[in-house]
């Protein structure tokens, strides 16, 4: 079984072709925190896998809809075989400092907005293959349990989140490609690099801009 707590969108990866497997959990609140049960065996090769999640957690930059507690996360094996899953502090922790919020300028904007911030990405700081099984993660910390854990909705009051199983069907996700480049500046790109058939190079201390458009 697979729970994910407080967190937007973690998303698991197995095995050294790291294969996205789920994403979750579907909105909730603290009182019905929905948790996902998932099986990762056909995802899983002989020998050495990985297990990795990325934890989204937005605090006051979260949009309204978005209820939350604290940052957290939990994997819980079903069977005696299962519990090697389970999040502990064998589990290893990074903050991935490549990430910033695009606040919301509401006193310029002079409105009422209820959605979150944006993400600012700085590629030069993302741990590029962090959820392969070679990459070194010696410098992570360990894992540490929170206080009052999360626990089955009905089990006591005295945890911060009330689980309870999904109870909608999963978010469809399929590939879906962007249909034309409108424009560029400081770099030729065609259509073929949006169908995956083409690559181009963006050089350092360079400035680069590519506007795609959908079609519809």
């Amino acid at each position: 079984m697979f729970t994910a707590i407080a967190c937007l969108a973690p998303v698991i990866a197995a095995n050294s072709f790291s294969k996205a497997v789920i994403s979750g959990p579907a909105r909730s609140d603290l009182q019905n925190w929905n948790y996902e049960t998932v099986d990762i065996a056909p995802y899983l090769n002989a020998g050495k896998n990985t297990l990795a999640a990325v934890v989204t957690y937005m605090a006051e930059y979260a949009p309204f809809a978005q209820m939350h507690y604290q940052f957290g996360f939990i994997v819980q094996g079903d069977g005696d075989t299962e519990q090697v899953v389970n999040t502990n502090n064998t589990w290893k922790i990074f903050q991935n400092p490549a990430y910033s919020p695009v606040i919301n300028d509401i006193p310029k904007l002079r409105t009422y907005i209820v959605m979150g911030a944006g993400d600012r990405v700085e590629a030069a700081k993302y741990p590029w293959g962090w959820e392969e099984p070679a990459f070194d993660d010696a410098a992570w910390t360990p894992a540490k349990p929170i206080g009052w854990p999360a626990k089955p909705r009905g089990l006591g009051t005295d945890g911060n989140w009330n689980l309870v199983a999904r109870t909608i069907p999963f978010m469809e996700e399929i590939p879906q490609r962007l249909a034309t480049v409108r424009r560029s500046e400081g770099v030729d790109v065609d259509d073929d690099f949006l169908q995956g058939k083409n690559a181009f190079t963006v050089h350092r201390n360079s400035k680069t801009v590519i506007l795609c458009d959908q079609g519809h």
